[in-house]
């Protein structure tokens, strides 16, 4: 696990903790760096909120809405 200080901004970037999530057709056993350390892909991947797949289908993210929806209606 890499972590170095970005000199502009003074903080500590963990590229330990990146992935790559690969969309589309072509590059899906492709390996990607930054900063000297190979990232970890992922078929999925949770951020604000929002739940994106690999395949880009919103079928999970509308189930996650529809059960949130459903414990205030109960």
């Amino acid at each position: 696990m890499t972590m170095r200080l970005h000199s502009s901004n003074l903080y500590m970037f963990n590229f330990g903790k990146c992935k790559c999530l690969h969309t589309g057709h072509g590059h899906e056993y492709a390996q990607y760096t930054m900063g000297g350390t190979v990232l970890n892909t992922t078929v999925k991947e949770k951020d604000l909120g929002l739940t994106i797949s690999a395949d880009m289908k919103v079928s999970e993210q509308s189930g996650i809405a529809a059960a949130k929806g459903k414990k205030f209606l109960d």
